[in-house]
């Protein structure tokens, strides 16, 4: 699948108000089929924080369009990008569990539907962009919204095996709303022999009221387990655990 940049045939409306840190950032792009929005709630965050952004597609053709149902980020999603456009941005976890995808499949929008999805971002750069992925035109990339990034504090993690191995996740300022996490893990086996490995992982956030994760798995895999999380609150820096049994 080969990616292609957005050619804008109409109007690119970018900006955010600068009357504060509270200020919405917007990002508006209008092509020849598509418009491809996306509002970041704030201008200002801590570095590495866990943001929740909303991005809208609506098809301002005049004929339905075929869209990406998406199979691991839905049919719009958010990408935080450098400078030079290289994706910082999913997936949440480096060296993630292999996950597969069937062949694409698509779905029909019909002129004037729209697509609109919230979605979560870890903030490793100031730059994001809405993304979508037509079956004829294939990626579109939406124009960059910027914040701005401060330096956070990020959670304190603390490891425990009793009853079974648990990550302890600290605020180090306070927070509202539930922790939110993701998180994959590989047991590969007995002692760690067999040329087989079991993986489990989330492809998308959840959250819990409480302050403890436990692992998948557990440490009944053996030798060569590994557990790796990232975890955070909204707003906040995230936080990793990367665990290995040795």
């Amino acid at each position: 699948m080969f990616r292609l940049a957005i050619l804008f045939a109409a109007a690119i409306l970018t900006g955010a108000t600068p009357s504060g840190d509270a200020a919405a950032t917007r990002a508006l792009t209008l092509a020849d089929r598509v418009q491809l929005s996306l509002l970041v709630p704030k201008r200002v965050y801590p570095e590495n924080a866990l943001v929740r952004v909303t991005v809208r597609l609506k098809n301002i053709s005049g004929h339905v369009l075929s869209i990406s149902r998406g199979c691991l980020y839905g049919p719009v999603w958010a990408e935080v990008v450098t400078r030079r456009r290289a994706v910082s941005y999913p997936p949440a976890l480096a060296d993630c569990a292999p996950l597969s995808c069937p062949a694409p499949v698509w779905m029909a929008l019909h002129p004037g539907q729209i697509v609109q999805r919230n979605v979560y971002v870890i903030l490793r750069t100031r730059q994001i962009r809405a993304v979508t992925e037509l079956e004829v035109g294939g990626y579109y990339y939406g124009q960059v919204a910027y914040t701005r990034l401060l330096r956070g504090r990020a959670p304190r993690v603390s490891l425990g095996t009793s009853p079974e191995l648990h990550a302890d996740i600290y605020p180090t300022i306070p927070v509202r709303g539930p922790l939110h996490y993701i998180e994959w893990a590989k047991c590969p086996g007995a002692g760690g022999s067999g040329p087989l490995a079991t993986y489990n992982a989330t492809r998308t956030w959840q959250s819990v009221r409480s302050t403890r994760l436990f692992a998948s798995f557990g440490t009944r895999c053996g030798k060569g387990f590994e557990w790796h999380v990232a975890a955070g609150w909204v707003n906040h820096p995230v936080v990793y655990v990367d665990y290995v049994q040795r």
